[in-house]
């Protein structure tokens, strides 16, 4: 066996399944080690989306980020209520379709899908003259790699009396956010993406400012997320913590970013969104004349231990590190340079 390994014998291996069924057993929803737990991950979540401890409100819930959305707009907004929904990519529209879907009003604002919603021109859509509740925006477009500006959304959504709703699936952990500054009245984020953590749970904070005194019950407020996740989430933003915070995990993304840019460049690749738009946690590229079908890219990099989406759209989120990505960029040269023998 190599270095670092350990062989466990059948007794060891029996006492460490033991204990940690003892542990699991210690943090039963109904034990004060559970809650223990709970009031940690609420200090910490809390914290890290800007909301004020004091008043506000933090479900975590077994699902995803849009489990957590489903949970805002059912207690935030009453039946038939109208939504502005601003869409400049595939994220903001699914956002858009689950409002729908749970029988609101909404309005879609269609946008430029290379650029940030500006919130100076959303104001002077038509769809703005409407008696609108809620303004709901994507942070983040993953497919696209655009971030959508939060504050001055904020202010257009408080000075027009509308609540403010934000799906912060990716940037949770990666941007900073600040609920009450940026007049946020719900964020639902995930686990998974820069927290770090292992997918399986849905967060949603709600600012204190605006929650309803009496809100309407969910069915799965009753149901306990899975320990295991909740742990996993804790561990997660222990090391989140030891990274320098937000802050440090930005300048790592950043980094991962720059370098994912410069190296695409080089080899012709060109990013769909613009310097000013762009988030640093994905990356959509319009490949060069001549470049090999998208199917015969990812799959040759697949084969060569990368995976990416067609596009080609990059990640510089979650483990991974400078060093990954000038990895990458090699076996992307080697794949280039394979196609063209081949021409």
């Amino acid at each position: 066996m190599g270095s670092g390994s350990t062989l466990l014998s059948g007794a060891a291996v029996h006492t460490s399944l033991s204990v940690r069924h003892a542990m699991l057993a210690e943090l039963d929803p109904s034990s004060p080690a559970f809650s223990q737990l709970q009031a940690r991950l609420r200090e910490k979540l809390l914290d890290l989306a800007g909301a004020s401890a004091a008043d506000s409100m933090l479900l975590c819930m077994a699902g995803t980020a849009a489990t957590a959305l489903r949970a805002a707009l059912a207690r935030l907004l009453p039946e038939k209520a109208t939504i502005l929904a601003p869409v400049n990519g595939p994220a903001g529209r699914a956002r858009a379709a689950l409002a729908r879907r749970m029988g609101y009003e909404v309005l879609e604002a269609p946008l430029p899908e290379s650029a940030a919603i500006d919130p100076a021109e959303l104001a002077q859509r038509p769809e703005c003259s409407a008696p609108i509740s809620a303004l709901l925006a994507v942070h983040a477009e993953p497919e696209t790699g655009i971030c959508n500006p939060l504050a001055p959304l904020g202010a257009l959504a408080a000075a027009r009396g509308w609540r403010f709703i934000v799906d912060a699936s990716l940037t949770c952990g990666a941007y900073p956010i600040d609920m009450g500054a940026f007049a946020i009245d719900a964020l639902a984020t995930a686990s998974g993406f820069s927290l770090e953590s292992a997918a399986g749970l849905g967060i949603l904070a709600l600012s204190g400012r605006r929650i309803p005194a009496f809100p309407p019950p969910l069915p799965d407020d009753s149901e306990s997320p899975p320990v295991p996740l909740l742990l996993a989430l804790e561990q997660a933003l222990i090391e989140l913590e030891q990274e320098g915070g937000v802050a440090g995990r930005a300048a790592r993304y950043r980094d991962n970013h720059q370098t994912l840019i410069r190296g695409m460049a080089a080899l012709g690749f060109e990013p769909l969104a613009g310097n000013g738009s762009r988030s640093y946690l994905t990356a959509r590229f319009r490949p060069p004349a001549g470049c090999r079908p998208e199917r015969d890219l990812t799959e040759s990099l697949r084969q060569r231990g990368f995976l990416i989406s067609p596009g080609p759209l990059v990640a510089t989120m979650g483990r991974i590190y400078p060093a990954t990505i000038e990895s990458f960029l090699s076996a992307l040269r080697d794949v280039l340079a394979a196609s063209h023998a081949a021409a």
